[in-house]
């Protein structure tokens, strides 16, 4: 039977921030696996690695992208002539 006595334990022995930081460590693993379906359909471990490796470079790729098109049209907006 669980009773969260290692998560108790690491936080008598570890500071707070740095404990509070695994949040943002989950949320960088977990982001892309709710952007696709947090499923792996490979069945050798190799092949697993080798998927997630993929996925993570195309959730990257698709933020990349959002973020220059968002600061090129936040750029046209801000150098457009004014209407009268």
């Amino acid at each position: 039977m669980k009773n969260g006595n290692y998560q108790l334990t690491m936080l008598d022995h570890f500071s707070k921030p740095i404990y509070n930081r695994r949040k943002f460590m989950e949320m960088v693993i977990s982001v892309p696996r709710r952007v696709f379906n947090d499923k792996n359909y490979s069945k050798t471990n190799r092949q697993i690695n080798k998927e997630t490796k993929l996925k993570n470079i195309c959730y990257h790729h698709i933020k990349i992208k959002i973020s220059t098109l968002v600061g090129i049209l936040s750029a046209y907006h801000l150098f457009r002539p004014p209407y009268y």
